[in-house]
């Protein structure tokens, strides 16, 4: 009777578009959900076909696969962000009746209670024809420069303001240097990054530069990764002084690492052996002697003797002339637990099955008291200072 009223009253008003009070509620849908008459549900089934976002019959039913098509589109030009299940819920319910308001002439109260202004305002936007993304910029543009640690808010402009579907995506092309979530931006490791957002309509995109700064230590740190990450050998990194693999690519590496980190005061020397490291008019680097149980910082440079543990008293002052003891390797200490506990970087290290022997591959390794290298292997530490 109410229905027949409804339909009446819209008659004598000259109303075009069929609005009825909705069905019962099923008890399977949640209180928000009221569902339309057979006939604004075969309406919007109709619509949601053209637009190919449903293949199921067009009979005024609908089922999971009808209320599929409509999480769909509301996902699509809406806000929608749950799942396309065919189970609404709250969020449903009120990302349709937005839609409804954005799109569909709908001016209704925003509570989102499904009633029969809002289906019929939920067609006319799916009627509407979809305004397409042209563009979107990041702000603020330009190079953002942080510190470890820091973080930055980035902002993407979609235009036009009117676009139907301003959903975004962000990304960092190097995720160890800085990451971003939701355009929060997060300073990981010393480098350079590009920060690169795309809509999800057009894919349109634009970027940043991002470059984070830090102390010596972090940016040795970060630079030590990088190669290994990247399994770099001599053939590939850039040395020093250039001339073919060196006799102590190991020493050679270090050091290269110790420039491109900023460290200047290399030295002039392109001598390999590892004295290198005490002297030849480096004034900046301050040798650690070992202890029992000495700590190193990420950033220190470990001197080894490679071949065997210690025997007797560990050195006191150099590392080139300790009693019954020759150093005959370096590498970069990364990350560290305790004194017997941290990972290291290093060119010419490794078994025969972990890198090509010809190239000196840089691998990351790690000491612990099971190792094949512990710290009784180690001669002591230096630690480059500004």
């Amino acid at each position: 009777m109410v229905t027949t009223m409804m339909i009446a009253l819209g008659t004598i008003m000259g109303m075009s578009t069929v609005v009825a009070t909705p069905t019962a509620q099923a008890a399977d849908m949640p209180a928000c959900w009221y569902t339309p008459t057979p006939e604004v549900q075969k309406n919007i089934q109709q619509q949601l076909y053209k637009l190919g976002l449903y293949k199921g019959n067009i009979d005024g039913k609908w089922l999971n696969l009808s209320i599929k098509a409509i999480q769909q589109a509301v996902y699509t030009w809406g806000g929608y962000t749950g799942p396309i299940d065919g189970a609404p819920g709250p969020n449903t319910c009120t990302n349709i009746q937005k839609l409804a308001g954005a799109k569909g002439q709908y001016t209704g109260s925003q509570d989102g209670v499904l009633g029969p202004r809002t289906w019929d305002g939920f067609l006319k936007a799916l009627q509407a024809p979809p305004i397409s993304v042209t563009s979107v910029k990041i702000n603020p543009t330009g190079t953002i420069t942080l510190k470890v640690g820091e973080k930055a808010a980035l902002v993407a402009a979609v235009s036009p303001y009117t676009a139907w579907q301003k959903s975004v995506s962000w990304d960092s092309k190097y995720t160890s240097i800085a990451t971003v979530t939701n355009g929060a931006v997060t300073a990981k490791t010393p480098g350079t990054t590009i920060i690169t957002v795309t809509t999800k309509d057009g894919k349109r995109t634009d970027h940043v530069t991002v470059i984070v700064t830090g102390t010596l230590q972090q940016r040795i740190v970060a630079e030590a990764n990088r190669t290994a990450d990247l399994h770099l050998g001599w053939d590939k990194y850039p040395l020093v002084d250039g001339d073919g693999k060196p006799a102590a690519w190991c020493v050679y590496y270090v050091r290269q690492v110790l420039k491109k980190a900023g460290f200047d005061d290399i030295g002039t020397n392109s001598s390999s052996q590892l004295a290198y490291f005490a002297g030849q008019g480096l004034h900046h680097l301050k040798w650690v002697v070992k202890g029992p149980q000495t700590i190193p910082q990420p950033g220190d440079i470990i001197v080894w003797d490679w071949d065997k543990p210690w025997t007797n008293s560990p050195p006191t002052t150099q590392i080139y002339n300790p009693p019954t003891r020759l150093a005959d390797h370096v590498s970069i200490v990364t990350v560290v637990t305790d004194y017997n506990h941290f990972t290291y970087v290093g060119g010419n290290q490794g078994d025969a099955a972990e890198y090509d022997d010809s190239k000196g591959l840089v691998t990351r390794e790690t000491v612990s008291s099971t190792g094949k290298h512990t710290y009784a292997h180690i001669l002591g530490f230096i630690r480059p200072t500004p």
